[in-house]
């Protein structure tokens, strides 16, 4: 039996060993990776993904043209490419740091000789020829599959690309996940510090000349400062980024990225909180048109964290939020605590008709330990909040009132605030229209909160009638959103369990578009102004997932907008030769 085994066993042995090897031979470009590197965009199977977007094209109906053969044409060689290798650019540091990174492409070959004989080499020299690549005198070299080329004037770049015995150990978790790409872009740390500091001087300069531009000017310089944190914490928090493309069988287009974060940092310790959602996120949300929907995991440590972030960016605007320091930290506890034990939040951005303002359709879901316990002196919560806010001048900030009531059979409040103001300068045009048509007349914002069973709680803003609706459904157990065709199709295209998601409707957000148009347009300019209604598709989805260190996230086009897409900029410009006067 024993030998029957291993007989049998043979062929799947021999196709795991023949996988094995093809993995290995995929990311040996990796070994020409130098550890100085800023990083690399790397191009898998151009011939295959040629083939892809020609089939795109054909389906939107936009002819796409076969990329791979202009780009032989254009360097001059048409054969002895490896048309089923990786096709690889190099970013690597310059002679400056101020300068420009130098570029090192790495073109896979089945032979070198026969590939560098079509470019005419003028001149060679321990084994460095000068050949003229993409009409520029460039150098090239031959190492194991690849002819390596560079600027004819960079010889020292060009030798730093040596093939190391293995692949570096900061390269080798990327192997696997650049090749399930089409196209996949790494920034290395060192990339990572070089940007992040080019990124900050530029901050730098901008913030000088903003600081003479009055209030609004500072409250830019406020936003800028926190831009500075983020790119100063980057560089001792994250050791490399990623971003790939990918298009399926099904035509779907797929916008990745990877974070990979350093084990000992704070944001690898905040990440390590996050895991997979044990419910369905959307499920409860009102199954209507809608503009966005998203939910996400939460734990007490992360909303703990949210809060300090939220507040903290508030800490440095002061001439917007009016808060001290010690308002900050009173309310950074008062917030942590009121939603310590809440598992998950998500929300919905209804669509909306007529003449209903414009967030009359926006709910929210909240899913907690202890419903009762969560609602249980809420009142008492809002007053809290009020005597910390008491004395800030704020046009942003204000104090709100609680009013009990009952929704849809269930003890809530009515909360009850003034419309916020604009921060420092002339008032918007038109802005108290925009206002009203946002939350409705009365200069106030008002929204509810209430309870639909022992773990769930709903928040519903302007118009308490959809509220009441998710309220009834939550009680029968309906999974709303989460049950809905087009959304269920987008949901199998993304990571399952993931513990944040987002979903964006076409057709809901021109709708959006449009009644917002209706409002911010001068009189009289409403009837000249067309926009189109995009027609009914999947969503757009997006999810984010986590691993040890590492953040993932996930963007995905299905097929379907995208032809949607094309037939609605055709259609665009259509009346556009038509002379139809339009918003796109």
């Amino acid at each position: 039996m024993t030998r029957r085994f291993a007989i049998s066993a043979l062929p799947f042995l021999g196709m795991l060993l023949l996988a094995a090897s093809l993995a290995a031979a995929a990311d040996d470009y990796l070994k020409l990776v130098p550890d100085s590197a800023w990083g690399f965009v790397a191009v898998n199977g151009p011939a295959a993904l040629d083939g892809k977007l020609q089939d795109l094209g054909r389906q939107i109906q936009v002819p796409i043209p076969p990329v791979l053969e202009m780009f032989k044409r254009r360097v001059g060689a048409l054969e002895a490419w490896d048309e089923k290798g990786t096709l690889v650019l190099l970013a690597l540091p310059a002679e400056t740091a101020a300068a420009a990174p130098k570029g090192v492409l790495l073109v896979p070959v089945t032979d070198y000789a026969k590939f560098l004989a079509q470019l005419n080499p003028e001149s060679t020299t321990d084994g460095v020829s000068t050949v003229k690549f993409v009409n520029d005198h460039c150098l090239i070299r031959n190492i194991g599959a690849y002819a390596v080329v560079s600027d004819s004037l960079a010889r020292s770049v060009l030798d730093s690309v040596k093939q190391a015995a293995e692949i570096p150990s900061a390269l080798k978790p990327w192997g696997a996940w650049i090749s399930s790409r089409d196209v996949a872009g790494v920034l290395l740390q060192p990339g990572i510090k070089n940007y992040s500091a080019k990124a900050q001087a530029a901050l730098s300069a901008a913030k000088l000349m903003l600081g003479q531009l009055g209030d609004q000017g500072k409250q830019a310089v406020a936003v800028f400062e926190m831009y500075e944190k983020i790119l100063q914490a980057a560089q001792t928090e994250v050791s490399a980024l990623g971003i790939g493309l990918e298009i399926d069988k099904q035509n779907t287009l797929r916008v990745t990225s990877r974070t990979e974060l350093i084990p000992a940092g704070n944001w690898a310790r905040y990440l390590a909180k996050a895991h997979a959602a044990k419910e369905k996120l959307l499920h409860g949300l009102p199954d209507d048109p809608f503009v966005a929907a998203g939910g996400s995991v939460l734990s007490d440590d992360m909303m703990a964290g949210m809060m300090k972030l939220s507040f903290g960016f508030m800490k440095s605007m002061p001439e917007i939020y009016g808060l001290s320091d010690e308002q900050i930290g009173k309310m950074v506890d008062l917030t942590s605590a009121r939603f310590k034990g809440v598992h998950s939040m998500s929300m919905v951005m209804g669509a909306g008709t007529g003449d209903e303002p414009l967030y009359a359709n926006l709910l929210g879901v909240l899913r907690v330990e202890n419903a009762p316990s969560f609602m249980a002196g809420y009142d008492e919560f809002i007053k809290q909040y009020n005597e910390i806010i008491k004395g800030a001048k704020s046009p942003v900030i204000q104090r709100m009132e609680a009013e009990k009531c009952d929704i849809a059979g269930m003890a809530g409040y009515q909360i009850t605030m003034a419309i916020p103001k604009p921060p420092a300068g002339p008032m918007p045009p038109q802005y108290d229209k925009m206002m009203e048509a946002m939350f409705g007349p009365g200069e106030k914002v008002v929204f509810w909160i209430a309870p639909a069973d022992e773990h769930t709680i709903v928040m519903g803003y302007v118009n308490k009638a959809p509220m009441e609706r998710a309220i009834a459904a939550l009680k029968q157990n309906k999974p709303g959103l989460a049950a809905d065709a087009a959304v269920s199709k987008t949901v199998a295209l993304l990571p399952p369990d993931a513990p944040m998601v987002a979903y964006l409707s076409p057709q809901g957000t021109i709708g959006f578009v449009k009644r917002m148009m209706s409002v911010v347009l001068p009189p009289g300019m409403e009837e000249r102004v067309t926009i189109p209604d995009f027609p009914p598709t999947q969503p757009l989805g997006f999810a984010v997932t986590t691993a040890p260190n590492e953040l993932e996230t996930t963007l995905v086009l299905p097929s379907d907008v995208l032809t949607a897409i094309a037939k609605y900029v055709q259609h665009i410009r259509g009346m556009a030769r038509d002379d139809v006067t339009l918003v796109p």
